[in-house]
């Protein structure tokens, strides 16, 4: 993903997350659809605050996952 440009890692991002529309991740961001939209097109550059925020929400979504999983080889681990 190194070789990616930011507006197509922040895409990936958001559907890692789970969110199918750019609505989703406005919403809870507190931005607009169209911000979103401009963004992952690379239209506009994405301000560092909003790309360090979808990156912490990713860094804990597979935080979880990773704790998950090591619950189900060994309960107790975590």
């Amino acid at each position: 993903m190194i070789d990616k440009p930011p507006s197509e890692v922040f895409k990936i991002y958001r559907e890692y997350l789970g969110m199918k529309s750019q609505s989703q991740l406005a919403k809870l961001i507190d931005s607009t659809p169209a911000t979103i939209c401009r963004w992952e097109s690379g239209k506009v550059p994405i301000p560092g605050i909003a790309l360090a925020h979808v990156k912490a929400l990713v860094e804990r979504k597979l935080r979880d996952e990773i704790l998950e999983a090591f619950a189900k080889v060994k309960p107790g681990l975590t």
